[in-house]
């Protein structure tokens, strides 16, 4: 449980709701306290199934309560109006500096007017509930020899009530908000909102204020994993580790400090339909394998002369191989946007379905790791065809697309590129009795990606600004010459580091 949290000066507010003018502001972060019911239940047990001390049987279940910490509101309060905004110059070029002990208190009165609708508010979900996740495991571990076990788990997690955080909460919404068409979806005014101007406000969710940065206690999680363990005790000199996780992460939102907490995920989600964004999780690694070993050399004891140069050697290897994390393309979410939300959300392009298309990525083209013929708009169909804004379409030079319906692409359904990556090192033990027993002169040499393999690091994520490599086809139809581009990668080259230590 905790307290409600305070700011002793009472400057900042959240809008009361969603539709809320400027003026009805709330000076307290929650409107109730959901901590107050906290009660964390938890069991598990261990069971020695053959009774001989080699196989152990574990599992367990409990509530973990998930607290909402200042950190949740730190960037929404400090960064939103009414107590930060832009307001630009401070009164006209020929206006003098304020007199010696005016500053801050003479600067209002020398800024321009600034309408609501010119600068950020934010909103806390006035119907916060206990945020808390679900977590069970079970486990058997097998000792196979005197020096070698195998573990092999499963683990799973359903977490209720997680902060959905999201700048688009005042965008324009679909007409049939909640009740998709079979073979439609959802889809948005004929004709076409303006992108600025006066129809374009009137037609937000809110038209008396413009962005809005929202907490919405709404989202879910899911995780499943299987996880298999071999560990090789020290023996003749050489152990190893293998670790493989087999799992998915599955979410409707995947920040918490911000919406685009992770560099892959989209910074305003729409909030109306989950179903629209239940997918991977933003950090979701479906397969991960490592393995690390250390081989100790032998002490040489009878190369007598040579012991020194021989005796004291130690190698090390770690091996990790990966899958990408997921990634999300969409379309025309520049300037005035395509689909007519004036303030845009994830708009996903149409997946293609035909030759070519089984996989909609080029794993060996960073050039185009994704294939731009594989994601289009909503084509027209019979079925579509009375929710089409066509004459939008034709005058785009577009006939036979929709651009005023949103793409079938489910969140994060593309993966992107994987990780193969080994280190490696060498280590001589130098003992020098003559000074002391344990007076150790050892040299180091340690090796990064020793391979120097390239693991490419997914195309980068512009959010919400257009013309990023993850944006297929621009608001005005025409396709992103730079789609799919890699430009980086996840791993630095080849890393080499020499080290010699002083140990006594």
């Amino acid at each position: 449980m905790q307290t409600n949290p305070t700011e002793i000066h009472g400057e900042f507010g959240y809008l009361r709701t969603l539709k809320s003018p400027s003026t009805d502001l709330v000076r307290q972060f929650y409107t109730r306290n959901p901590t107050l019911k906290n009660f964390e239940s938890r069991v598990g047990f261990a069971w020695d199934a053959f009774h001989d001390g080699k196989t152990a049987l574990r599992g367990g279940f409990g509530i973990f309560d998930s607290l909402p910490q200042p950190y949740i509101n730190n960037l929404y309060n400090a960064t939103t109006a009414p107590f930060l905004g832009n307001y630009g110059t401070v009164g006209p070029p020929s206006t003098s500096s304020p007199p010696a002990g005016a500053w801050p208190y003479g600067i209002p009165a020398l800024a321009p007017s600034i309408r609501p609708t010119q600068v950020v508010w934010a909103y806390n979900d006035n119907n916060i509930k206990r945020n808390y996740v679900y977590q069970w495991n079970l486990s058997i571990q097998r000792q196979l020899t005197s020096d070698t076990t195998l573990v092999v788990g499963y683990i799973g997690s359903r977490g209720f009530h997680h902060p959905f955080l999201t700048e688009g909460a005042n965008s324009v919404q679909p007409v049939n908000v909640g009740k998709p068409i079979p073979g439609v979806g959802y889809y948005w005014p004929i004709p076409w909102t303006l992108g600025t101007g006066v129809d374009g406000q009137a037609a937000l969710y809110n038209p008396q204020v413009q962005i809005i940065r929202s907490i919405l206690w709404q989202a879910r999680s899911y995780y499943n994993g299987l996880q298999v363990k071999v560990d090789k005790r020290l023996s003749h000199g050489f152990q190893v580790v293998g670790s493989y996780t087999w799992g998915k992460s599955i979410d409707d939102s995947s920040g918490s400090a911000a919406a685009d907490t992770f560099s892959n995920e989209w910074n305003a989600l729409p909030f109306y339909d989950l179903r629209l964004v239940r997918g991977l999780s933003a950090f979701n690694v479906g397969r991960n394998l490592v393995i690390n070993g250390l081989w100790n050399g032998p002490a040489a004891q009878s190369l007598g002369p040579l012991r020194p140069v021989l005796g004291g050697w130690q190698l090390g290897l770690i091996t990790s191989v990966s899958d990408g994390v997921p990634i999300m393309p969409s379309m025309g979410m520049d300037q005035p946007d395509m689909l007519g939300e004036v303030i845009q959300t994830l708009n996903p392009p149409n997946r293609v379905i035909g030759p070519g298309c089984d996989t909609a990525v080029n794993p060996q083209n960073p050039s185009h790791y994704l294939k731009p013929e594989c994601f289009s708009m909503v084509p027209q169909t019979a079925v579509n065809t009375p929710y089409c804004d066509t004459v939008r379409a034709a005058a785009l030079g577009l006939s036979g697309y929709c651009p005023n319906i949103r793409g079938n692409l489910g969140r994060n359904s593309i993966i992107g590129p994987g990780l193969f990556s080994v280190d490696f090192s060498v280590l001589k033990n130098n003992y020098i009795p003559r000074i002391s027993e344990t007076f150790n002169v050892q040299f180091r040499a340690e090796m990064f990606n020793v391979l120097n393999r390239a693991n490419f690091a997914p195309p980068a994520l512009n959010p919400n600004t257009g013309g990023g490599p993850m944006q297929a086809i621009f608001a005005n139809g025409t396709r992103n010459p730079q789609f799919g581009q890699i430009v980086a990668t996840q791993t630095p080259a080849r890393q080499i580091q020499l080290a010699l230590k002083l140990i006594w």
